[in-house]
């Protein structure tokens, strides 16, 4: 039997209408087959928790999980447009069909839909449940046995510089905010111990700036300088590589360049998580508006010295006129004088040389190659590389001429640290592409085993 989830936006007041119980009844009576099982419910009648691989989405009155239905259709959200991309990514995420398919491109822009969007692409969070009203809140809260104990934090699903935004000590407590502010959506999160959060200023998808910010726990549980919070820089060389990490993976999930990236640490469990991550960050104004005036000057410098290079494209491989390449070869890079061996990596689309250090100055990028030898590039940009075994790195790359047995070919080249790896070279699919190709894996050195023959050769090709 398969069954069909029809969700409206709100359960009418006229359950006699077409447009709920009768309307999936009269769906019901026109199918051909008895295989199918139509129900019906509400956003307004859904329990949302975020939390990673344990998020869920309950349908109240059943207790049953709208991932459990083979096809959910979203017949009109109306208000509740929040609490469907909410639902829509945590069927996206359970490999359950839906429609109408705009919701897999739509923005969401509260706490719960950011929130679930980002768990569900692997960002750590602090565990989250929504729901559409107050009283659905306070009905939500049997489902999970980590929101029965106090203290927790209800805060406004779409709310700024820490308003409505409160810790609450007891159930009561809960009911009698709760009953005070029926207007405003809320969520509801563990209380996390802490000794203040972060703000985390990505500019051009760099982390450029850290900020701590802690409240005066006497008073009060926020962090928030409009709350009277402290602010201190933190230098980012003190920052874990795995915290960069997470920063830079919430601003990809939401697609945004420039963010302000909101983190919060256990105090117990030593976990980082996500609190939020602001599309329009304090910029102008507030501490340290120098250091993020110049941190977003260089941000438009770098993006203008990456948009005015672009490689050029490579076409297919002609497999009648292809030449071979063994599994390793010796290759001269006319830049520095190397000949090197070089290792090919069909798995990498670019190319990847050991350098012992780049630096870039104004429009300019100084390299040192293996060798010594120095030379600087004003043609280059970065670009996201995922070594093997290894988080993903910016890179830059630059235009090298490369001797490949006779002929040179120009081509971007991604410069690494290869320090301690027998081949300082890997020749990736694009160069063998541009040079028309083929991988021979049974043998090596088509291009000749004679280093000083080939040294020869990039000398005279070099003048």
């Amino acid at each position: 039997m398969k069954r069909v989830l029809i969700l409206f936006g709100v359960k009418p007041k006229n359950l006699t209408e077409r447009n709920w119980e009768n309307f999936s009844s009269s769906i019901q009576a026109n199918l051909r087959t008895d295989d199918i099982k139509v129900e019906t419910s509400a956003l307004s009648k859904l329990t949302f928790y975020a939390n990673g691989e344990d998020s869920k989405v309950l349908i109240r009155e059943t207790g049953e999980d709208i991932a459990n239905f083979d096809f959910v259709i979203f017949v009109y959200t109306g208000t509740k447009r929040e609490y469907a991309i909410a639902a829509a990514r945590y069927l996206e995420y359970r490999n359950v069909p839906f429609i109408d398919r705009y919701l897999k491109r739509a923005v969401p822009a509260g706490k719960l839909a950011c929130g679930m969007q980002r768990t569900l692409k692997g960002v750590d969070i602090v565990p989250t449940l929504g729901a559409s009203s107050g009283n659905a809140l306070l009905n939500s809260i049997k489902y999970l046995e980590e929101f029965k104990d106090f203290p927790l934090i209800l805060k406004a699903d779409v709310g700024r510089k820490g308003q409505n935004n409160f810790l609450i000590e007891s159930r009561d407590e809960l009911r009698d905010i709760l009953s005070k502010n029926k207007e405003t959506k809320f969520v509801l999160q563990p209380y996390v111990e802490n000794d203040g959060d972060y703000r985390f200023l990505l500019m051009g998808s760099e982390v450029r700036l850290a900020f701590k910010r802690s409240g005066d726990k006497t008073k009060t549980h926020l962090n928030n300088t409009s709350s009277g919070a402290s602010v201190e820089k933190v230098e980012l060389d003190e920052v874990p590589k795995e915290v960069v990490s997470l920063v830079k993976r919430a601003a990809a999930v939401d697609k945004l360049s420039v963010a302000g990236v909101d983190l919060i640490e256990d105090k117990k469990s030593g976990k980082w998580m996500v609190l939020e991550v602001n599309i329009s960050p304090q910029l102008i104004t507030g501490e340290f508006a120098d250091e993020k005036m110049k941190a977003y000057a260089e941000m438009i410098e770098e993006l203008l010295d990456k948009n005015k290079y672009r490689p050029e494209r490579t076409g297919l491989v002609n497999i009648n006129e292809a030449q071979k390449v063994g599994r390793r070869e010796y290759i001269g890079i006319i830049e520095s004088g190397e000949v090197i061996r070089a290792k090919v990596d069909s798995g990498a689309y670019y190319c990847s040389l050991h350098v012992n250090g780049v630096e870039k100055s104004g429009n300019k990028l100084r390299v040192v190659f293996d060798n010594g030898q120095v030379k600087e590039f004003t043609a280059f940009r970065k670009i996201l590389v995922a070594p093997t075994g290894g988080e993903r790195e910016k890179r830059f790359v630059v235009p090298m001429q490369i001797l490949m047995g006779d002929e040179i070919i120009i081509e971007e080249i991604s410069l690494s640290s290869r320090t301690g790896l027998r081949n300082k070279f890997l020749l990736g699919r694009r160069i063998l592409k541009k040079g028309n190709y083929l991988i021979d894996p049974s043998r090596s050195f088509y291009f000749g085993k004679d280093k000083e023959e080939i040294k020869q050769k990039l000398s005279e090709r070099s003048k």
